[in-house]
């Protein structure tokens, strides 16, 4: 079970992806993981530091909010904020 800021990085991930219109397998094909490590990140599993890095790195996000869901998604002066 995913802790707080866990569920709210949860929700965040699912909807910045649903908007983009971009799959699980889209994801995974863009970062070179299963389909299945998609699934459990976007489904509150806590990020580590690798896979945080890889993550910001694709599109964009901030470590920090990755691993604590804590501040902006994206960052500052980015305009996804």
């Amino acid at each position: 079970m995913a802790d707080i800021n866990g569920s709210v990085v949860s929700e965040k991930l699912k909807k910045f992806f649903a908007d983009q219109g971009m799959s699980q397998q889209d994801i995974a094909d863009i970062l070179g993981v299963s389909q299945q490590a998609v699934n459990n990140q976007i489904n509150g599993r806590l990020f580590g530091p690798s896979n945080a890095r890889k993550w910001a790195a694709a599109f964009g996000f901030r470590i920090n909010w990755l691993r604590t869901g804590e501040g902006p998604m994206f960052p500052e002066g980015d305009p996804r904020n």
